[in-house]
């Protein structure tokens, strides 16, 4: 349905994306309930990939399976990887002195939830959200 693609290398991009993806949710008339659960993931990832691979890129689509509406994220990065994704999932646990609320946090927000890491080559997310 529709797709939006950003390269995330600052925080302007972040802006922009989010700026962007709430234009799409506007066409879409989804509540404000949506828009800050997508906007949370959104910040999230972004931030992440700033501060641990220095780059990446996010995809958000909008899609539909059957006659149900779902919001497609997916964040992708080539920066160090994550040696243990199950430690990282685990709230409280940071490697940059954070609360460590981040990964979980976008986890426990979102209908599916897809991450793969690989040491020293990146990491790939993908999460759902459900419209109900």
């Amino acid at each position: 349905m529709s797709r939006l693609r950003h390269l995330i290398t600052n925080e302007l991009d972040i802006h922009f994306m989010k700026s962007e993806v709430d234009e799409l949710f506007n066409s879409y008339n989804l509540t404000d309930s949506y828009r800050m659960k997508v906007n949370t993931v959104l910040s999230e990832l972004a931030y992440n990939q700033l501060k641990y691979a220095k780059k990446g890129s996010i995809e958000t689509s909008f899609f539909k399976q059957a006659s149900q509406l779902g919001i497609k994220i997916k964040a992708a990065d080539k920066g160090p990887g994550i040696p243990d994704i199950d430690l990282a999932l685990r709230d409280n646990y940071s490697t940059s002195g954070t609360l460590g609320l981040g990964l979980p946090g976008v986890k426990r927000l979102v209908d599916e939830f897809v991450i793969k890491s690989v040491v020293n080559q990146g990491t790939t997310l993908e999460v759902i959200i459900w419209i109900k």
